[in-house]
């Protein structure tokens, strides 16, 4: 059995990891469905996609706010850290 600190660093770790898949996970789709439509999608505070013509021929435009896909990243892993430990708790309480 892991004592609540290693449990801690082990959990915030995975809890990264999904966020950072997550939010990548949301970028392609963003910029799959700016392509897709033709024109403007975005994940608001986080990323944005449009196309744009350039020299004649179509071309992708986006802009990321770093901030927002920081915050987004550890906003998941925070959300993964509590609802593991919550988890962890509710389930050694149950095998006492």
């Amino acid at each position: 059995m892991m004592n609540v600190p290693l449990r801690l660093v082990v959990h915030g770790m995975m809890g990264l990891v999904l966020g950072a898949a997550c939010v990548l996970i949301g970028i392609v789709t963003t910029v799959a469905l700016a392509v897709a439509t033709d024109g403007r999608a975005g994940i608001p505070g986080v990323f944005e996609a449009w196309m744009e013509p350039y020299q004649g021929s179509p071309s992708l435009a986006f802009v990321p706010d770093m901030l927002g896909l920081g915050g987004s990243v550890v906003l998941v892993a925070v959300a993964y850290v509590t609802i593991a430990l919550a988890i962890g708790r509710a389930t050694s309480r149950r095998g006492r």
